[in-house]
């Protein structure tokens, strides 16, 4: 009676086992399957001639650039000076420099 008792212990302790790894497996799977949708493309938003990064006033006198993922225009010091785009989710590090008469046509 002993050794049945324990039989059926150690098949349930399998059984448990193997439903286990079968929900872990597909929980991953999900995961995965989640994560694997590429995201959107960062996009500035339009703005009345301001700088992302320090939102003042962009001059006809001061040198202008255009993040080169999200078009987004800063002042080629702020830029440098921040090392990236300022905009939130854009970490380029590629800018072009524009007149202001082009910084904001999209």
């Amino acid at each position: 009676m002993h050794w049945d008792y324990f039989w059926v212990v150690w098949v349930v302790a399998q059984l448990i086992r193997v439903l286990w790894k079968l929900s872990r497996r597909s929980a991953l799977a999900y995961a995965r399957r989640r994560r694997a949708v590429p995201p959107e493309k960062v996009r500035a938003l339009p703005s009345e001639m301001h700088c992302v990064y320090c939102k003042s006033n962009l001059e006809s006198d001061e040198k202008i650039i255009r993040c080169l993922d999200c078009d987004a225009p800063h002042h080629s010091e702020c830029f440098e000076l921040n090392g990236h785009c300022a905009v939130f989710g854009c970490k380029s590090r590629l800018a072009i420099p524009v007149t202001l008469r082009h910084a904001f046509q999209t």
